[in-house]
């Protein structure tokens, strides 16, 4: 029944919040895929979420694809008003150019799914998780999707929107996008879109809408698992908060890691234990000749990867980082047929699935000597593996904690440092020295 007027002339709002589960927000700057990933979300996952029904006013008019889904467009501000009047709104909220007023019916009714709504302001969201917490008792499952600014505005510039949309929001990127970013703590989870899905307009029509295809899935797959990691790990969070979701989450893994919790890797460290990750069963796994995709190692390769030793643990800005000893000098594993280091990631994944970011050693540019600086980093070396966490982060930040993985070198000798420049240098330096508080942008 979305005939407006059957809307006002029906008296009662038919409400039941028995059963009812968490809903989802996602939040973000304009054209960050936020509407493609909740197509995506119906189409791969329809038994999982479902879209919450919202009634939109427009200034300068409706938008060519409005009627669909749940843009269900008021013509006027008077009947928005009136619907409000009418008890018919459970909370609403202005955009740059768009009155967002959510349907309180359908909100509150029962669901065996995760509702979902989206969000272009900040203040939407605001007003959504209040609404809802109030409500039902159910805070949402919070998402920010963020990118760059500049990649924001090319999309504005491509969109299907009225021009004087276009104008309208363009002029507001930057602002919208800083408020985001001060209030991300707000968030539960982050996700970088790190380039809108491509629009078929200024590409190729067929390959276009393929690469969107596969990344706009990818976002709703992202989005898929961290809110079954929500799920998990909520009740095993100590403080039952969105913080405590990501330490629990992080513990998870330290212990799948080595055994215990990163406190107890911590003391361990402090007192001098050696902390071994013995690798052989998944060693095992890696070279069986059942597996399809088994990898040939030679011996010598084998006796280094089969068990590690970490040697150092790091907090510092949210990031928790555990450094293996690493197996060969860092600039140069021509003695090997493999880099050992890039197989102890592969048998880390083994064991505690795939990472949110993995850094390759054959990628980071080890073999060219960068001419910037020459630099004893307290004796070590660092270099990064791979990196476990609950969506992303916005350069370093506490309120959405990480846990890497890398190697770490310790011969005592000068190194020359790779890729990086003077300045990144210094910074290590102090990190590793324990004068990291004043840095917000480590090199890594």
């Amino acid at each position: 029944m979305n005939d407006i007027t059957s809307i006002l002339e029906s008296d009662k709002t038919q409400v039941n919040v028995e059963g009812a589960i968490n809903p989802i927000i996602i939040g973000g700057p304009h054209r960050t895929a936020k509407s493609e990933t909740l197509n995506a979300l119906e189409q791969y996952y329809p038994d999982s979420y479902t879209r919450g029904k919202k009634w939109k006013f427009r200034i300068g008019g409706s938008w060519p694809d409005d009627g669909e889904k749940d843009s269900i467009i008021v013509k006027t501000k008077e009947e928005a008003e009136q619907l409000i009047e009418k008890g018919k709104i459970g909370t609403h909220y202005w955009g740059p150019d768009t009155w967002h007023l959510v349907d309180l019916e359908d909100a509150l009714k029962k669901s065996s799914s995760h509702k979902v709504y989206i969000s272009d302001v900040h203040v939407g969201v605001v007003n959504m998780t209040e609404f809802f917490n109030l409500e039902i008792g159910r805070k949402p499952i919070s998402f920010l999707f963020y990118t760059n600014p500049l990649l924001v505005e090319t999309r504005l510039k491509e969109a299907n929107i009225p021009n004087v949309q276009i104008e309208t929001r363009l002029r507001g990127v930057g602002e919208q996008f800083a408020i985001f970013r001060e209030n991300a703590e707000e968030y539960l989870f982050l996700m970088k879109i790190p380039w809108p899905p491509i629009n078929s307009s200024i590409s190729l029509p067929g390959p276009a809408e393929a690469k969107q295809t596969r990344e706009v899935k990818g976002y709703a797959d992202r989005l898929d698992f961290l809110v079954k990691a929500y799920e998990k790990y909520y009740d095993l969070s100590r403080d039952r908060d969105y913080l405590g979701i990501h330490h629990a989450y992080i513990n998870d893994i330290s212990t799948k890691l080595h055994g215990g919790h990163l406190g107890d890797l911590k003391v361990k460290i402090q007192d001098g234990i050696k902390v071994k990750i013995d690798l052989e069963s998944e060693l095992e796994k890696y070279t069986s000749p059942d597996n399809p995709d088994s990898v040939r190692l030679s011996q010598k390769i084998k006796e280094l990867v089969k068990s590690v030793e970490i040697k150092r643990y790091q907090k510092a800005n949210g990031r928790y980082s555990l450094w293996i000893d690493s197996l060969v000098d860092p600039y140069d594993s021509k003695d090997c047929d493999i880099d050992p280091e890039d197989v102890v990631l592969d048998l880390l994944e083994l064991r505690l699935g795939k990472p949110t970011l993995r850094n390759k050693m054959n990628n980071q540019n080890f073999g060219n000597i960068s001419h910037h600086a020459l630099v004893n980093v307290t004796g070590s070396t660092l270099r990064d593996g791979a990196m476990y966490s609950l969506g992303d982060q916005l350069l370093t930040d506490h309120t959405h904690p990480s846990l890497s993985i890398g190697f770490l070198s310790t011969n005592g000798k000068p190194h020359f440092m790779y890729g990086l420049d003077g300045e990144q240098l210094t910074k290590m330096q102090q990190h590793l020295n324990g004068k990291s508080n004043t840095y917000t942008d480590m090199p890594y």
